[in-house]
């Protein structure tokens, strides 16, 4: 039994990680399809236009704020540990690692939904400004 109620040893679910994330991914998607002008209001209203934007995170919703963000930001890099091309969109991609030449000062955005908080204290560990990495979550407010 995996209610996670009283008496069960279990522990929470195997897979309630990655629905959790799943479903959390769908909320942030939905709010692009659906409202374009509020998903662009909700990203403008953290980060002013114009400013550096570094992107964590090159998967589906990575992507998507390529092309939202494109044209109103600079985004000067991408941080993914497993994309495995040089450039996505002409935009540099590079592992954490590899930070020796990226702006440490500028807006980080970390799209992976789940894990944000390890990544954020990852980035940290780094040299990057805790106050200028974004979650997700603080954009969209994804519960």
């Amino acid at each position: 039994d995996w209610s996670g109620g009283v008496g069960t040893a279990l522990g929470e679910h195997p897979y309630k990680k990655r629905l959790d994330y799943a479903v959390k991914k769908l909320a942030v998607q939905q709010k692009y399809i659906l409202d374009k002008e509020q998903f662009y209001e909700c990203i403008y209203r953290i980060i002013p236009i114009g400013e550096s934007v570094i992107i964590y995170g090159i998967g589906e919703i990575g992507k998507l704020l390529v092309e939202v963000m494109k044209d109103s930001y600079k985004i000067e890099t991408i941080l993914d540990n497993n994309y495995c091309e040089c450039t996505y969109k002409n935009i540099p991609v590079f592992p954490v690692i590899d930070i020796k030449e990226i702006n440490t000062t500028a807006n980080v955005i970390v799209t992976p939904l789940g894990d944000a908080d390890k990544i954020q204290q990852r980035l940290v560990e780094v040299g990057f400004c805790k106050e200028k990495i974004i979650n997700m979550d603080e954009i969209f407010n994804v519960e």
